[in-house]
């Protein structure tokens, strides 16, 4: 089974692993959270640009802009994924 809930949402419902498991002892659960099912960040909300600027992409990538370093002028890393934003 695959979920996406907030963490502790399935055992409020009454569908948290041990029930079932209960039910079908070989189960396999997947709990999909933005931040874990438990540690600090655990009940912080996030979207998909929260994980992207979290997991470093958004830093990589760089922007649609030619940015200067010293006295060097870079451009930013192409993603494949980007394409239709680089041609012209």
């Amino acid at each position: 089974m695959i979920e996406s809930f907030n963490p502790g949402a399935m055992e409020k419902i009454g569908l948290g692993y041990s029930v079932l498991k209960g039910v079908h002892p070989r189960v396999i659960m997947v709990s999909i959270t933005p931040f874990g099912q438990d540690g600090p960040y655990k009940d912080w909300k996030a979207s998909d640009i929260v994980a992207i600027a979290m997991g470093g992409l958004s830093h990589i990538t760089g922007s649609l802009t030619v940015l200067q370093r010293g006295s060097a002028w870079i451009k930013p890393m192409r993603l494949p994924a980007l394409r239709e934003q680089w041609v012209r």
